[in-house]
């Protein structure tokens, strides 16, 4: 009895699936893609009137020459910045 030799090419065959995954991936990522409604994505984006720090049991400490000048303890400290200006606020919880 003779055996038959196949004419199945691992790498070939390796090749040829690498393609169909690449022209796949093409296919989603070109057709996946719509005409965005800009109104719906206003409403995602942040507003002005939030922080753009925050932080819980602040402590700043400024010295000079090696002189304590001030030393500014706060609970909460919020930071925000519109339209270029920054300006910081100290909460009472």
């Amino acid at each position: 009895m003779k055996l038959q030799k196949l004419d199945f090419n691992i790498f070939q065959f390796i090749k040829n699936i690498r393609v169909a995954a690449l022209f796949t991936g093409a296919a989603i990522l070109f057709f996946s893609c719509e005409k965005n409604n800009l109104e719906q994505i206003k409403a995602f984006t942040l507003t002005d009137d939030l922080p753009v720090v925050e932080a819980e049991n602040y402590e700043s400490l400024t010295t000079d020459s090696g002189e304590v000048r001030f030393f500014l303890k706060a609970p909460k400290l919020l930071q925000f910045d519109v339209e270029g200006k920054t300006h910081l606020e100290f909460p009472a919880e």
